[in-house]
């Protein structure tokens, strides 16, 4: 299977999803996850529209489940933050060059 562009781009924004929804693999993944937010903060966070929306997609889940969902979501968000908030002068290079390729369609052809 060929890696498109898009694919590629459809995994990047699908891992956060994807990682609440595996709640029993996050935990082991990111050593302990859970125990280690537990360490940093002795409440939990608010859950976020996404967070409810994510626990509320499968009407099949349990409570503690959905409760699962939401504390792992609120985690990456957390997570997420943290890179986002991270400052970055302009002046910093990126951390790889962009090299366009060379169209495999004929010079003049149009779709």
């Amino acid at each position: 299977m060929k890696l498109s562009r898009r694919r590629f781009s459809h995994y990047i924004l699908g891992a956060p999803i994807a990682a609440a929804a595996t709640t029993g693999m996050l935990g082991t993944l990111l050593v302990d996850g859970r125990a280690i937010a537990a360490e940093g903060s002795a409440t939990a966070p608010k859950p976020s529209p996404l967070a409810k929306l994510l626990s509320g997609e499968n009407p099949d889940l349990s409570r503690d489940e959905r409760q699962a969902i939401r504390r792992d979501v609120a985690q990456l968000e957390g997570a997420l933050k943290e890179i986002r908030d991270f400052p970055l002068a302009n002046n910093v290079p990126p951390a790889f060059g962009f090299q366009a390729m060379k169209s495999k369609r004929p010079r003049g052809s149009r779709r």
